[in-house]
């Protein structure tokens, strides 16, 4: 089940938006508690990251998106993939 089907995270690299990644983590902590409570929700995939960085978001703020975003994941004991494109 894809349980973000439709969901566009509100990312924004101009300079008055510092709190996009932040925004996109509260928005998905959301959706995981309420789709939690449905049996069966047991992995979560983050598909292509290489993306976040490809439209400017700086490094260390993706890290930290991604650190709090497993963290989330092993606190609910979900699995969590993340995947990221190089070329």
């Amino acid at each position: 089940m894809d349980m973000l089907a439709g969901f566009n995270l509100p990312l924004h690299v101009h300079s008055e938006e510092k709190n996009s990644l932040r925004a996109a983590f509260d928005r998905i902590q959301d959706l995981l508690s309420s789709k939690l409570k449905k049996p069966g929700t047991t992995l979560f995939i983050l598909d292509d990251i290489s993306t976040l960085d490809w439209i400017g978001l700086p490094p260390a703020d993706v890290q930290k998106f991604i650190r709090a975003l497993r963290a989330r994941c092993l606190k609910v004991t979900l699995s969590i993939i993340v995947y990221l494109v190089s070329l």
